[in-house]
This record gives structure tokens, sequence and C-alpha cells, in this order.
């Protein structure tokens, strides 16, 4: 199967045509010059004339043909790819009009069409286990797009603002969080690649990002919590934890005191 541009196989048709009729008249007039009758000398010299029109004409019809079927080909690869964005298609039927390099292309569809199916498996069963996890869940999640559409949602969530999961789906998270500004969150944790803390309507958020394997941001999640001290960060833990244990010291260090001066 050979396939060539416009450009190319008319610059190659005129090479080769040019080079055929070139060796014609030169053939003519080195016969009609040689040794030997003139009679002799011109059929034999029109008998290369001849045969070199011959060849020249086949080269033309040659190149003619090898345009049509690169011509061909390339619209039955336009039509393949444009049949291939509708499901279901096979492009089977399609490539055998298109010889050797048909083949070759239907065994790379079915390949390629055997990669995604598992890939598109593997995510189904991502998705049922995100779903599990949402039902089971005891805290209060919510799952957004970079745009703050709710794409998952817990059944704690659903429960305590008085909606169902699947009434959550597709809504905006302003509908259930009124007065915060996703789009300023959003971009605070992209920049911070940290989870970060807020209070919206009287309640205690952490929004955490999660990151496709490019590292941009493809999720939010949002977690509810009843109590400020769950929330804060690692470091804002450790060091409210150190104030208690502090405390308790001292507790301890005053009861001691009393007792040595009781006794």
């Amino acid at each position: 199967m050979v396939t060539i541009g416009k450009k190319q196989l008319l610059a190659l048709m005129t090479l080769v045509c040019g080079a055929t009729l070139f060796i014609g008249i030169f053939g003519y007039f080195s016969t009609v010059g040689s040794g030997g009758g003139a009679a002799e000398r011109t059929f034999q010299a029109q008998q290369v004339l001849y045969v070199s029109l011959l060849v020249l004409i086949a080269e033309i019809f040659a190149s003619v043909q090898v345009f049509r079927r690169s011509r061909d080909l390339i619209r039955e690869l336009d039509k393949i790819i444009e049949l291939s964005k509708h499901s279901g298609f096979s492009p089977t039927g399609n490539v055998r009009r298109l010889g050797p390099i048909g083949a070759r292309i239907d065994l790379l569809y079915h390949s390629l069409s055997s990669l995604n199916d598992k890939k598109t498996l593997k995510i189904s069963a991502l998705s049922g286990l995100v779903e599990f996890l949402c039902d089971n869940i005891a805290l209060p999640l919510v799952v957004t797009t970079v745009t703050g559409t709710i794409v998952h949602a817990s059944r704690s969530l659903a429960e305590r603002v008085k909606f169902s999961q699947a009434e959550l789906m597709e809504r905006p998270i302003e509908e259930i969080l009124h007065g915060i500004a996703f789009a300023e969150v959003a971009a605070e944790i992209d920049k911070s690649h940290s989870p970060i803390d807020r209070e919206i309507d009287k309640n205690m958020l952490t929004f955490y990002p999660i990151r496709n394997r490019d590292a941009n941001l493809a999720y939010v999640v949002c977690g509810f919590h009843a109590h400020p001290f769950l929330v804060r960060s690692p470091q804002k833990v450790v060091r409210e934890g150190t104030k208690k244990v502090g405390i308790s010291l001292k507790r301890l260090l005053g009861m001691g005191k009393a007792r040595k001066r009781r006794d």
C-alpha cells in the first residue's frame, strides 16, 4: 500500500516521464544518425520513439492509479476516524477495502480497544469502592470537582443536610454550604498543596486536594467535623497535645507540692 501526497506525486511523475521522453528522443536521433540504410534507420528510430511513448503512457497511468489509491485510502481513514467517535463501532468491515494495511489497522484497533476495556473495568470498580466507602463511613464527607460540582457524598452527610445521596449528585456545593467561596478555596488548595481549614455556617471543615498523575488538582474532598480540634493541621494538633500534656504535668506537680506541705 503506497500513500503519496499530490505535490510529491506530481514531482515524481514529472521526473520519470521527462526522463522517459528524453531517452526516447535521444534514442530516436541516435538511431537516425547511425550507419546503415536511411529507410532502415528511420524505421528503427520510430520503433524506439514508439516504445518510449508507450512506456511514458504506462508511467502516467500508474501514477494516476497510485494517486487515486492514495486519495481513497485517506478518505477511508477519515471515514473510520469519524465513525469511531460513536460507541459500538468496529472497523473490521471498513478496513477490508484498504488491503494489507487495513488488517494491521484492525489489529491495532482491537488491541487498543482491549486495553481501554480493561481500564474502564478498573475505573468502574474504583467507583464502586468509593460509593461503598461513602455509604459506610461515619464522617460527613463530600467530594467535588475543581469547579465545585458534587460527585460523591457520604450517607452521614446526606442525613446532615436533609438530602438523599442521589439528590446531592451534580449539585453545586454552594447549595449545601451557603457562603462558601469555593473558587477561592480550590485556588488556595491548589497553591498550597495541602489541606486547609474553614469555618462555614458554624461548621468546621477541612478541604483536602486530590491530584491526578500529572499533579493537577482533580477533586476536592470536604470533611465536616464536630470539634475544631479535629480539623487542625498536624502541627496544630501536636501543639495542642503538648499544651494538654504540659497542663497535666503542672497539675501533678501542684498536687505533689500540696502533699509535701501537708506532711
